[in-house]
């Protein structure tokens, strides 16, 4: 498939099912929201390419610290997500914008029968830091809570990925050419290959919350361990927009973390989901909730259920909340 043609994809009649109650006397097609999403995505890894080559020439990798030394943030960060915003509030005044560095929240009852815009302007900001490779900017479009469109760009390695509601997965690769992506077929741990987060700016963040943050870390050390004993092989990729299309185009065959935000993982979900994909939380409740904090996806549904039984969430939310407000 040529990438030009992609944007057919954008009339899918699926597309425009989900969109109709958001679309006002047909001011707005999908065909628009995909350019602008296609063209905020390029925009956007410019702006990164450009500050890691900077990045990589200069010693003094300058950044800033959020509630640890482990959580980071960057002007470039800012910069991207200000550009990505500004665009998009000028090609549809009338849409939700919720962003990392924004930090906006808007409720559900806010957001119903809403186009929403949910951004991370660099997912792996410490990758970026670092300059290892893989950096992403993370676009999901939804009407209300229900996403439509996923749009996932490493411009570090030129691989695009994105889904549309109904209409399958794709990945644009680094020769121009777009290619459908779909899910590995295992279905057990033991043949599986396995990425996660281990939340450490969770354990280097100062909180009032001791026990709550032994009691996280003694919950992921669990985790790991069911992982070191009985998967294939486990791996730390730093982002969780990349982990889910990981799984999504069957390099990896499962993802789970927690802490994530709904910026980490939105426009990855629906792209994992779109390519046949499995998920839900860690304790297996589905469909995932956006701002849950937790979540599992799988290339099936077997192996997610057969995770959901091994992992373990056990009050997570709870201490997460402890940690974070405390």
């Amino acid at each position: 498939m040529k990438y030009a043609r992609v944007l057919d994809l954008a009339e899918c009649d699926q597309t425009h099912l989900y969109l109709s109650k958001a679309i006002s006397n047909g001011e707005v097609e999908p065909r628009d929201i995909f350019k602008c999403a296609m063209t905020c995505a390029h925009e956007a890894g410019e702006m990164i390419r450009f500050a890691i080559k900077t990045r990589e020439e200069s010693p003094h990798k300058l950044h800033d610290t959020k509630s640890s030394d482990a959580d980071l943030v960057t002007e470039t960060d800012i910069a991207v997500e200000k550009a990505i915003r500004n665009r998009i509030c000028a090609t549809f005044p009338d849409h939700l914008f919720v962003g990392e560095e924004s930090n906006v929240s808007i409720s559900a009852t806010d957001r119903q029968n809403k186009v929403v815009w949910i951004v991370d302007p660099i997912d792996g900001t410490t990758n970026f830091v670092h300059t290892f490779p893989v950096v992403t900017v993370s676009i999901a479009v939804g009407l209300g809570d229900d996403l439509i469109l996923g749009v996932v760009y490493n411009p570090l390695t030129d691989e695009l990925w994105f889904a549309w509601k109904g209409c399958g997965a794709f990945m644009k690769k680094s020769d121009g050419s777009v290619i459908r992506i779909h899910s590995s077929a295992s279905k057990s741990i033991d043949t599986s290959i396995i990425s996660t987060g281990f939340g450490v700016p969770m354990f280097r963040r100062k909180t009032k919350a001791v026990k709550e943050q032994q009691e996280a870390l003694s919950l992921i050390e669990r985790n790991t361990r069911v992982l070191m004993t009985q998967s294939r092989d486990i791996r730390r990729i730093g982002g969780a927009a990349c982990d889910l299309c990981y799984v999504a185009m069957g390099r990896t065959d499962a993802y789970f973390e927690f802490g994530i935000k709904e910026w980490d993982i939105a426009a990855g979900l629906i792209i994992l989901l779109e390519a046949g994909g499995a998920a839900s939380t860690v304790g297996g409740v589905h469909p995932v909730p956006l701002r849950g904090r937790n979540v599992l996806a799988t290339s099936t549904e077997s192996l997610r259920a057969e995770l959901s039984t091994l992992l373990s969430d056990k009050d997570i939310n709870k201490l997460l909340d402890a940690i974070e407000n405390s």
